[in-house]
């Protein structure tokens, strides 16, 4: 965990020193070459899919789409890509660093856009492991990175835009769709909607597994069965996301929600507000369905830039922002090493260590 540690020290400092718009391109920079330069040893997939990787040039683009028996086959646009850059003598270990180049720009961009502390989003989406997921869920990386760079289409109303980059985020990883949920959610207006659907779909999965029968029918994720269809033991329960998350309910329902007068900022957070509700809907699910929380990270990643944000707005009537950040900073580096980076990354190593 040296390194982790490392890296959380940095960001604290590059905080104290920087300024926003340097601090962004620091940190992102940071970001990039900790994932970049990690040996495929740090996350639980690299492995694999560096075999896959090689054997892809073995295997016709037409196999490699069609063939159900290659794991290519799973998201085929993924591999083409990987399949064009292995044929002009891209290695694995410079597809890994494109990849967490594509993060680090989407983070920089988003928290540049919407975020009023950049120190504290950063540390959140590290501390947190949406950020060190990226190191095993090489896919789901890209279509995350993808919606990121793609939200202000949402948030300008270009909606049909916005689809369109859903359907090519899609492409690289299928759970992509469930973002889908992200236009009626920014365009409802009351958010007991959203916390009644919530309850209801909860309360009959329980006790009738209706998430698990609905699911069986949608054909284009029935290879993603293991996330959201089979109960079984998982690794990753999601409850520090969901205690964290109810912290942040309970911030914003005393006082934001109810405010008379709603600037452009108040209102921007209240679209993150409703899509991130929807986000731990799936953590509550991972509580009984393994990996639910990977669809969960396409709606909670958001609320890294939320909480900071909230934060400020207190900071702004009640002179406590900084005594609130620094026990929050502490709270998350504690939890952070007490229960690990997680998905088999506790143990970094650069890649000419392995």
């Amino acid at each position: 965990m040296i390194y982790y540690n490392i890296v959380i020290a940095i960001l604290i400092f590059i905080a104290l020193i920087f300024k926003k718009n340097i601090g962004i391109y620091i940190c992102s920079t940071i970001f990039f070459l900790f994932a970049a330069f990690r040996a495929p040893s740090v996350g639980t997939d690299v492995s694999g899919y560096f075999s896959v990787f090689d054997d892809l040039l073995n295997h016709t683009i037409y196999e490699q789409v069609f063939n159900s028996g290659l794991p290519s086959s799973r998201d085929p646009f993924f591999y083409i890509i990987v399949r064009i850059l292995k044929t002009v003598g891209i290695s694995n270990q410079m597809i890994l660093a494109l990849i967490a180049l594509l993060v680090a720009i989407s983070y920089g961009f988003i928290i540049y856009k919407y975020s009023c502390d950049y120190f504290m989003t950063y540390l959140l989406l590290f501390c947190l492991r949406f950020y060190i997921f990226t190191f095993s869920g090489l896919r789901a990386a890209v279509a995350q990175s993808i919606l990121i760079l793609a939200l202000p289409l949402l948030f300008d109303g270009k909606k049909i835009k916005f689809v369109i980059w859903i359907i090519i985020a899609s492409l690289f990883h299928k759970s992509a769709l469930f973002s889908l949920f992200m236009v009626p959610l920014v365009l409802l207006k009351n958010i007991s909607v959203i916390l009644l659907s919530g309850i209801i779909i909860i309360v009959l999965d329980f006790y009738t597994n209706i998430f698990s029968t609905v699911t069986n029918y949608i054909t284009i994720l029935s290879t993603y069965e293991n996330y959201i269809i089979i109960p079984k033991e998982n690794t990753r329960s999601g409850l520090t996301t969901i205690v964290i998350y109810l912290a942040i309910s309970i911030i914003y329902l005393l006082f934001f929600l109810n405010k008379k007068k709603q600037d452009k900022m108040d209102n921007i957070n209240y679209k993150f507000y409703k899509i991130t509700i929807f986000g731990v809907l799936f953590y509550i699910l991972n509580l009984r369905y393994p990996n639910a929380s990977r669809i969960g990270d396409f709606f909670c990643i958001y609320y890294c830039i939320l909480l900071p944000n909230m934060l400020n707005k207190i900071g702004e009537k009640y002179n406590e922002n900084i005594i609130i950040k620094i026990m929050l900073v502490l709270l998350l580096i504690i939890q952070f090493n007490v229960y690990g980076a997680g998905a088999g990354s506790d143990n970094y190593i650069f890649f000419w260590n392995k």
